[in-house]
């Protein structure tokens, strides 16, 4: 123990009741907070503030990813509309005379220039013709040959392949038999439609595809 504090000590040995009540009162009056309680304090509300700050950025982005979600949801939904809405034009369903359910369907893409035309023969048999990129401009006629055997259909197709003096496709036309039996199709037209080029020379010609026709409808 240091001479100071011995001589405290002391001192305080020969103080009387009342000087010591004194003494007590002016410690307390004392106790106040001092430049270290200020900067503890100081370091709480800081701490304080970055663990609001560091919540409301957590807030703020599970709200931003959620946002980006719903967008990228919203948008894949809006996309695929686009790609695969499409109407009926026209459709036909018969049995034909083994009582085998067959049927037919003229599709037009609503916000694209694809039309399809499927002929389903009931069971796992079906044949997609995908006209692209066509628009059906009509159904000039649809008829069912031999008995159901077979549907004929005649169509108005605009192609980029034949453009008019203003620059717009024009409409050609596209006659077609699907003998469902055979599993066949036959096509006269003077558009590609789904056929190469390189095969253009076997292509048939009005006069057989009427003299086909003629056949069916014997």
């Amino acid at each position: 123990m240091s001479i100071l504090v011995e001589e405290i000590m002391q001192r305080l040995d020969q103080l009387n009741i009342e000087e010591l009540t004194e003494l007590e009162q002016t410690l307390d009056a004392r106790a106040k907070p001092g430049e270290e309680n200020l900067r503890l304090l100081r370091v709480l509300d800081a701490t304080r503030w970055q663990r609001i700050v560091q919540r409301t950025g957590r807030i703020a982005r599970r709200t931003i990813v959620i946002g980006v979600l719903l967008a990228a949801l919203a948008g894949t939904a809006l996309a695929l509309l686009f790609l695969w809405r499409t109407e009926t034009l026209s459709a036909g369903t018969r049995q034909d005379q083994f009582q085998a359910a067959i049927a037919y369907r003229v599709e037009q893409h609503r916000y694209r220039d694809i039309s399809l035309v499927t002929f389903d023969d009931g069971g796992d048999g079906q044949v997609v013709c995908h006209l692209s990129p066509m628009k059906i401009d009509k159904i000039l006629e649809e008829r069912w040959l031999a008995n159901g055997r077979a549907i004929y259909l005649h169509l108005q197709l605009q192609s980029p392949e034949a453009l008019g003096a203003d620059g717009k496709p024009e409409s050609r036309p596209a006659r077609m038999i699907y003998d469902y039996h055979r599993g066949e199709l036959y096509v006269v037209s003077p558009l590609h439609l789904w056929r190469t080029a390189s095969s253009e020379s076997r292509w048939m010609n009005e006069e057989e595809f009427n003299g086909l026709l003629a056949r069916f409808n014997q």
